[in-house]
């Protein structure tokens, strides 16, 4: 079954996706070019995986025909998306993250920032309901209306993720069908390996 992941940019949805499913990963690629921008704990994300990021690329047919390519699998397979609009197509299977600590939103603007080109964070301001010339407060701000606005039924609260084993222990308790041995070893990996928090 298919099972989005909703997030805002900085908000590691990228590394719950990988958590919760490995065979969204892969170690090497030929195609390293496409695969670079998206990867978590020295694993590439497959471009099938991470499509929807860009949702603003395809039109709602096109969105279907990708959404139902995964709906025929028996097992849950997970994509990440930041189509907050089309994911309402999907109440029942799509996971929001949020963050109950808003002090935190802030470090994850400045990561959104950092992590990408001056063009991704453009394109992103046309996005904000506010633009004060200050991007980071903008943008955490953003994602503060966004998550009170926008409740899906499935929420998973982020506000430990710098707390390795206060998070762990959220996450198990959130997703107890994914591997603890994997989902545990894949954030440590991550966090030694992501040089922007």
């Amino acid at each position: 079954m298919l099972r989005p992941i909703l997030f805002r940019g900085g908000m590691f949805g990228d590394l719950i996706l990988g958590m919760l499913d490995p065979t969204a990963l892969q170690k090497k690629s030929i195609y390293q070019k496409d695969y670079k921008k998206n990867t978590v704990g020295g694993y590439h994300i497959k471009y099938t995986r991470t499509q929807q990021k860009k949702f603003s690329n395809y039109t709602q047919i096109k969105k279907e025909i990708y959404y139902s390519r995964f709906t025929k699998f028996e097992r849950d397979v997970y994509i990440v998306t930041h189509d907050t609009d089309f994911s309402k197509n999907y109440p029942d299977q799509t996971i929001q993250l949020v963050c109950s600590d808003q002090t935190i939103l802030t470090k994850f603007a400045e990561r959104f920032y950092r992590l990408h080109r001056k063009q991704v964070s453009d394109e992103a301001k046309t996005y904000l309901k506010e633009d004060t010339g200050d991007f980071v407060s903008d943008y955490a701000q953003d994602i503060v209306r966004w998550q009170d606005f926008h409740k899906f039924k499935h929420r998973f609260d982020i506000r430990n993720i710098y707390n390795e084993q206060q998070f762990l222990q959220d996450f198990d308790r959130a997703f107890p069908q994914a591997d603890p041995v994997w989902s545990h070893q894949l954030y440590k990996e991550h966090f030694e390996q992501d040089n922007i928090w």
